[in-house]
């Protein structure tokens, strides 16, 4: 009897302690269930965040390559008004030799055109001065 109550005894805590396992196994499968569930919410997370980092990426990518396009733009601007600037500047150089060579001609005109009236004039008095000595031959002749 002592050993029937023995293991009555035993049985009766072998069932507690059976209870009590599996009420810690059930503890434990929800505490792995939350785990699993905690894991999968901060996967989903971490999945978000590498979609946004690798957007990020992307985006500055793009932004770099945005930046370079109007870098190069800029210089190619910066490059034709240099150009601009040169032929404006050979243009202006070229119109100022035109002017001077105007001017010098202009000069030569005025000149030519002075020296032109100087020998009409000289050319009337050679006229006058030949009518003069024409008369004075023909007196000349007159009176031999």
């Amino acid at each position: 009897e002592t050993q029937i109550s023995e293991y009555r005894l035993n049985s009766v805590e072998w069932a507690q302690q059976k209870t009590k396992y599996e009420k810690d196994i059930d503890t434990m499968r929800t505490q792995i269930q939350t785990l699993a569930s905690q894991t999968k919410m901060h996967q989903h997370t971490i999945d978000e965040k590498d979609i946004t980092i690798k957007q990020e990426r992307e985006e500055k990518a793009k932004y770099r390559r945005d930046m370079d396009g109007m870098r190069l733009k800029l210089e190619a601007m910066e490059l034709a008004e240099h150009e601009v600037r040169l032929e404006r500047d050979r243009l202006v150089s070229r119109c100022e030799n035109e002017t001077a060579m105007r001017k010098d001609a202009d000069e030569d005109r005025r000149l030519l055109t002075q020296q032109l009236s100087d020998r009409k004039m000289q050319h009337h008095a050679d006229d006058i001065e030949l009518q003069r000595l024409r008369e004075r031959f023909k007196e000349i002749s007159e009176r031999c």
